[in-house]
Parts: C-alpha cells; structure tokens; sequence
C-alpha cells in the first residue's frame, strides 16, 4: 500500500503510496492504523513531488518503480550497493523484491545487495526482548506516535532504532 525509504546517513528519503492495492483486502486496521496516515491524498494518480530531501510519488506500482524519478532511479541515484533494512523480517524484503519485479537474488540489480538486514533481529541480538505494538519506539523514548505506521514514519523509526543499537555496541566494545 506504501513504502517508505530512508538512507543511512538520514538525508535522502523516499515515500509512495500505491493506488493498485487490492481494496477488498483492507480490513478496518488497515484503514484505521494505515490508510488513516497516507499524506498524499490529495495528490493525483501518478504524480511525483519533489520537496527537499524527500521524492513522494503517488500511483501504480509499475509507474512509481518506473518513474524518471522513481524507486529504481533513487536507488541507482546512491552511486554504490545498497543493503537494505527493515524491521519486518524477511517479509519487508520478499515484498521490495516483489516490487522491483525480482524473485531471485541473482536477478537483483547490481545497486542492490542480495540480502537484506531485519533491524528486529538485530534487536533481540543485543539482547532486548520486543515486547507490546510499541516496543520500538519505547527503546527509542519516542513521545510523538501519532503517525505510527506512516511508511515513511516507519522507516525513520527502523533508521533510528539500527543507529542506537549500533552506538550502543560501540560503546560496549
């Protein structure tokens, strides 16, 4: 329905919301925890917007990977292989294939690198315990969660949650 991209260093980002999604598939937390924070709306079907450090594109899967300034362009824009991350587990990263039109690893594009990180194991590595809807954002002292589940909100909250779980390793080493 959504995906929301942010890089390491925090200053590129990517968000689409999807128009193609099967509706018959929204059951009322997916309206209520998801749909109730798409932001672009009030964008038409296949538009792209530009404003600062963010690319927001709105449309049909095909279109939004496909764009001049789409999610394949973006990713090629870093310049280097990416590794991918999320705090969905494997699901997230068969999901992003997907989208990209890629079932195996070695039909991936070279930009991108054939496995994917789950912030979340990394979590329970460090040897915390995901507990409760709000775990993640309670680890990071989060007050602000009015727009959990925003794909874009997500993302910024598996960034930062990889950021302080990386720190704190530092500083126990």
């Amino acid at each position: 329905m959504s995906l929301g991209m942010v890089s390491y260093d925090g200053k590129r980002e990517f968000y689409a919301e999807f128009t193609d999604y099967d509706s018959s598939q929204i059951d009322e937390w997916l309206e209520e925890n998801v749909l109730e924070n798409f932001i672009l709306s009030e964008m038409e079907d296949r538009s792209y917007l530009e404003k600062e450090k963010t690319h927001f594109l709105r449309g049909d899967v095909d279109w939004v990977v496909s764009h001049p300034k789409g999610l394949r362009e973006w990713l090629q824009s870093f310049g280097e292989k990416i590794i991918c991350a999320s705090c969905g587990n494997t699901y997230d990263w068969v999901l992003f294939r997907s989208l990209l039109g890629v079932k195996y690893k070695e039909d991936l594009p070279d930009y991108l690198d054939g496995w994917a990180m789950d912030v979340i194991s990394l979590f329970r590595w460090e040897g915390h315990t995901p507990g409760g809807e709000d775990f993640k954002e309670d680890f990071l002292e989060m007050r602000d969660r009015s727009s959990k589940h925003n794909a874009l909100v997500d993302a910024h909250v598996a960034r930062e949650l990889y950021l302080k779980l990386e720190a704190n390793r530092r500083l126990s080493n």
